[in-house]
């Protein structure tokens, strides 16, 4: 979980949705 919350955190600096999506998907998992 540390390396896809790495991953999300990087892609929120580009785009905002993509942590958005990241995170759900996390919850949905």
């Amino acid at each position: 979980t540390h390396i896809i919350h790495h991953a999300g955190h990087n892609a929120h600096r580009d785009n905002p949705a993509a942590v958005i999506a990241c995170l759900a998907q996390i919850l949905a998992s």
